[in-house]
């Protein structure tokens, strides 16, 4: 499925005859939905706004958050988190997203100085 359809099928859902239209509903503005189109892409944060909205309307919010049809290429961890994210209650979600924001920024940081530490080495070598 292409965006153009995802996004034709969320209009038929809220009952929308525009893009504009679900671009208010959705609080984006049009462009953004155009350049969503354009790239057949929806950013993840989209996907879980989109998500939040879906179980808000009593729907099944897996359909909207990772829609299988839409190729995201995102890994079967990754969609394991989106998944774990959207079973917890709202406050834990902050709790969860903030977690995960702080393991993920250590993690870069541990590979950065990773990487200093080899280039380091590498040189210590290099000049022996």
């Amino acid at each position: 499925m292409k965006v153009r359809d995802f996004v034709n099928t969320l209009k038929e859902k809220y009952n929308l005859s525009s893009d504009e239209q679900l671009a208010v509903h959705l609080g984006v503005t049009k462009a953004s939905i155009d350049k969503w189109i354009q790239r057949n892409k929806v950013p993840d944060k989209w996907m879980l706004k989109l998500g939040q909205i879906e179980q808000e309307d009593n729907m099944s919010h897996t359909q909207i958050i990772i829609p299988s049809q839409l190729s995201f290429n995102l890994s079967n961890k990754e969609i394991e988190i989106l998944q774990a994210y959207r079973e917890l209650e709202k406050e834990d979600q902050e709790i969860f997203y903030h977690k995960l924001k702080a393991a993920a920024a250590e993690a870069r940081k541990k590979a950065k100085e990773n990487h200093t530490n080899n280039v380091l080495q590498e040189d210590v070598k290099s000049a022996v």
